[in-house]
């Protein structure tokens, strides 16, 4: 669902000409403008009120470059993201910048502080290990490519479930005494992704929208993505790069219904219902 789309438009630029005894010239940086979006694919969401992140800085590095120097510092701008705000293909802007034309392959998010409330409003501030001294580190698979009159998109879709890791038994509220923080994030260069989006009801002769179901994306048997449907029973997963996948769909007190052989498109939504059958 899941930090969430880097929208990439190229400005048009010109190339300077000197006047001098020769035809020489010198050519002008090529930039464009970058978007960074994040979204979030979520865990029991009944139990949650709100997961926050702070992101207070944003690095990006050039394809093939290793050197720690190649790092070019894209914002400096403190962020705060509710990633239960951010479900079912709900995304958010972390920054929008200029940047030069060329190939990217790592953005690097530096994360001070996160913290969760749950519903019965215990709050808890969660320990942020690495990712405030040395950034969580995110390769962008295929490479980001900034080219003059296209556009490209990259999504950031956070983890819920194994971002935050309980100590406890989640099945017992009163029972989970903390969380640490190690980020899970998927990345999606959204030029070569499509969606999936549908709705999920019962079989009764006038269905009824199931509120809650699990919906998973699974190719070659590993999960890809996935996301749980609203009070209306509706369900959207986005960045799914383009391919042939399964989905799944699961609720408690219904039979399991699974569909393979789905393929994704580029820049299209597939979509796909489901009717789930009660267990008797």
């Amino acid at each position: 669902m899941l930090i969430s789309v880097l929208s990439v438009l190229i400005l048009m630029t010109t190339i300077t000409f000197l006047g001098c005894e020769q035809a020489d010239f010198t050519p002008v940086q090529l930039y464009g403008e970058l978007t960074i979006k994040i979204t979030d694919d979520p865990f029991p969401i009944d139990l949650i009120q709100s997961a926050g992140i702070t992101i207070f800085k944003v690095d990006i590095r050039e394809q093939d470059v290793d050197e720690d120097s190649a790092f070019t510092t894209i914002s400096e701008d403190t962020v705060y993201f509710d990633l239960m705000e951010l479900r079912n293909g709900v995304t958010a802007e972390l920054l929008t910048v200029e940047l030069p034309v060329g190939d990217y392959d790592l953005v690097r998010l530096y994360v001070s502080s996160a913290d969760l409330t749950l519903m019965d409003g215990r709050k808890f501030d969660v320990k942020v290990p690495s990712g405030e001294q040395t950034g969580i580190k995110v390769f962008v698979k295929p490479a980001l490519k900034v080219r003059s009159s296209f556009s490209a998109d990259l999504l950031l879709d956070f983890n819920l479930e194994e971002s935050f890791v309980l100590q406890g038994n989640y099945k017992t509220p009163a029972d989970i005494k903390s969380f640490s923080f190690k980020p899970v994030l998927r990345v999606v260069n959204e030029s070569f992704a499509g969606s999936f989006t549908g709705f999920v009801s019962d079989t009764s002769s006038t269905p009824i929208p199931i509120e809650g179901a699990e919906i998973l994306v699974e190719k070659d048997g590993e999960e890809i993505s996935k996301t749980i449907s609203d009070d209306m029973g509706k369900y959207s997963i986005i960045g799914i790069p383009d391919g042939v996948y399964s989905l799944v769909c699961t609720k408690e007190g219904y039979t399991t219904e699974r569909v393979d052989s789905v393929s994704v498109i580029i820049a299209n939504s597939l979509i796909q219902n489901f009717k789930l059958t009660p267990v008797k």
